[in-house]
């Protein structure tokens, strides 16, 4: 959606009373938008919008977005969804590749090096979603000590192991293949 379009929606859902704004699209993830911020910072400085928020993997982040979290008086809740707990079970449960992985470390870092100054307006959730038999007491992963250093900051922590949308890496092909159900191969 390009970023003239975008304020005219603001602008018209605001003249008929909207304030409140969840910014996820259909793809799931709204660091995709190049353009970004210009649309957030639109909404930071719309005397109609009282709050937003939006959910993201935090991959595809930036030290720009970063250097925005500080000066944000209108994000309610920002929700990170983690797909693992460690660079393995990462890469099983997205797809992903290590570079991907490295990403999201050094994101969530970010995240948290900002999330700690007093003055945020914000809040920040971590849902991890993780394979069955996870410990979380024994968790010592890198995304394990960002995600314990952020609940020691008074981010939401939500863990869900086991259950998905998407089975998860819990069905393996051959079990697909006896189904009735027929999952296409993703395209990249």
């Amino acid at each position: 959606m390009s970023t003239d379009f975008f304020c005219n929606v603001i602008d018209q859902a605001t003249a008929f009373g909207h304030t409140s704004f969840g910014l996820t699209p259909i793809t799931g993830e709204v660091f995709v938008d190049r353009d970004l911020l210009s649309k957030l910072e639109y909404m930071e400085d719309h005397s109609g919008v009282g709050l937003y928020r939006f959910y993201s993997n935090y991959i595809q982040t930036s030290e720009d977005f970063h250097d925005f979290l500080p000066d944000v008086k209108k994000l309610h809740t920002l929700t990170v969804s983690i797909y693992g707990h460690d660079e393995e079970s990462f890469k099983k449960l997205t797809g992903g590749s290590q570079k991907q992985y490295e990403h999201l470390i050094q994101n969530l870092s970010g995240l948290l090096d900002t999330y700690q100054s007093p003055d945020r307006q914000y809040r920040v959730n971590l849902t991890v979603r993780t394979e069955a038999g996870f410990d979380y007491d024994s968790w010592d992963s890198d995304i394990g000590r960002l995600v314990k250093t952020g609940k020691s900051l008074g981010t939401g922590l939500s863990i869900m192991t086991g259950q998905y949308d998407n089975w998860g890496g819990l069905v393996d092909k051959k079990e697909l293949e006896l189904s009735l159900i027929h999952i296409s191969e993703p395209t990249r």
